[in-house]
């Protein structure tokens, strides 16, 4: 799915028009499509045994996405959040 798709399922879920939202480079953006619809954010480190990620999920749902830290923990928590709630969105 490219990354417009995702924001425009995601801009459903949050009931969102217009051009001036950006979750997958805005904190507060991605922040606030966390709380509407309660999905829950985990950030893993990076160990000696495995890579850093970043996992959002909804806790009464078998809704979840998790993406790798690479070089930006950030940039993985938003694409997270926004992959989940895009998953919300295809049901709306």
């Amino acid at each position: 799915m490219t990354d417009k798709e995702l924001l425009l399922l995601a801009a459903k879920a949050a009931g969102i028009t217009g051009d001036y939202w950006g979750p997958l480079h805005d904190d507060g953006d991605a922040l606030r499509l966390a709380v509407k619809w309660h999905i829950v954010v985990v950030s893993i480190a990076k160990t000696h045994e495995s890579e850093g990620f970043s996992a959002a999920y909804m806790y009464h749902a078998p809704i979840h996405s998790a993406v790798p830290h690479g070089d930006n923990p950030n940039a993985a928590t938003r694409r997270a959040i926004v992959m989940t709630a895009a998953k919300i969105g295809e049901f709306l």
